[in-house]
């Protein structure tokens, strides 16, 4: 295991992780809310663009100018949702990688605390609880607080 400062083991610091895992973690699930939007609004762009120029092939001469202009409008703005959508899974991605870092670094500090017989903080348990419950925290670390150092 990598070596853990002492300043690592100072509560605040480990609260302040803990803290920023979850911050993180949250602003990945209001990410991937919006993602999800996003691209429920690309598909229903695109289905009207669809339309759009079916009704061209439908319509006379004179509207189909004007159906087929729509359609390009359309499709246009779904091309620019399909950026936002990529950017937006960048950022999420970029999340998950703080969050996870974060709930590592927070849990190997924590894990040490406990070798060494500290006694770990009752407010920091619930925190050790949530972040080892991270999509991206790895399953071989995922151990509790009270392994050791709680008395």
């Amino acid at each position: 295991m990598t070596e853990i400062a002492k300043t690592d083991l100072d509560p605040a610091r480990l609260l302040l992780l803990a803290r920023r895992a979850r911050d993180t973690k949250a602003l990945t699930r209001s990410a991937n809310d919006r993602l999800a939007d996003l691209r429920e609004r690309q598909q229903e762009i695109r289905r009207a663009a669809n339309l759009a120029r079916s009704n061209a092939d439908l319509s006379d001469p004179r509207g189909r100018a004007g159906h087929l202009e729509r359609g390009q409008k359309l499709e246009e703005e779904a091309d620019d949702l399909k950026r936002q959508i990529s950017a937006l899974g960048e950022e999420i991605d970029d999340l998950s990688g703080v969050s996870g870092a974060a709930a590592m670094t927070f849990q190997r500090a924590m894990q040490h605390a406990v070798e060494i017989g500290l006694t770990v903080p009752t407010e920091l348990q619930d925190h050790v609880n949530a972040i080892t419950r991270h999509p991206g925290f790895p399953l071989g670390m995922a151990t509790t607080a009270s392994a050791g150092g709680q008395q």
